[in-house]
């Protein structure tokens, strides 16, 4: 497994979870290391595709069931262009998520499976799918408890005024007129520019010559 896919693991499970060669090697009490393999067990069956709904969750005490619709609008908008969006969600709130289709057979209905050992970090999952599914996007820093960005408000859509719980950021103007520019000393005069050292300079002046009889102010009287 790659780096990142490790960690999730180890995040999730509470199990510290390290390769040395091709040996893996999990650390932790005993429920610690049974969730640890079970995300690793169900993760390599999901690559392989032979992930059914034969999965016994409804007794676990480590996940959290999010039921949505299938296809797009639904499951395919929570994994995002190629699962990018459930990568960063995962990555955020430092879970280990996967779908299948609701044992009950409800049509076009699909359960993600939200594992955690920490029941905070499964709800801020939850909560960011749902977020999602009501046109939110999710920002690569969504995790680190700052607020995000209001991606309807920064595109004028926003109607939920003080009580939207995204930041709503008015984005920045367009730069003003350099100084100097408009008191006719060039727009590169300011701090660093070429006038003060800013890049190299070639000097092309010749160095001072010795005055003759036609240079400066005797050449009138002589003249």
């Amino acid at each position: 497994m790659q780096g990142s896919t490790r960690r999730k693991i180890a995040k999730a499970s509470g199990c510290s979870f390290e390769y040395v060669g091709m040996l893996g090697i999990m650390t932790g009490d005993r429920d610690e290391r049974a969730r640890c393999w079970d995300y690793i067990r169900w993760l390599l069956k999901q690559q392989k595709g032979t992930l059914g709904t034969d999965i016994s969750f409804k007794d676990r005490n480590d996940v959290t069931v999010f039921p949505c619709k299938s296809g797009f609008g639904g499951i395919s908008r929570i994994y995002g262009t190629g699962g990018a969006t459930l990568r960063l969600i995962e990555q955020n709130t430092g879970t280990f998520c996967f779908n299948i289709p609701d044992p009950v057979d409800e049509p076009e209905k699909e359960l993600v499976l939200i594992f955690s050992h920490y029941k905070g970090a499964r709800g801020r999952a939850r909560d960011a799918m749902r977020d999602v599914l009501n046109g939110h996007r999710v920002s690569a820093n969504g995790g680190n408890g700052g607020q995000q960005r209001c991606y309807d408000f920064s595109v004028g859509r926003c109607r939920r005024g003080n009580s939207c719980k995204w930041a709503h950021i008015v984005p920045p103007g367009p730069p003003g007129p350099s100084r100097g520019g408009d008191r006719g000393r060039g727009g590169d005069r300011g701090r660093g520019g070429p006038s003060r050292g800013g890049g190299p300079r070639r000097d092309d002046r010749k160095p001072y010559s010795r005055p003759n009889d036609t240079w400066g102010a005797m050449a009138d009287r002589l003249g």
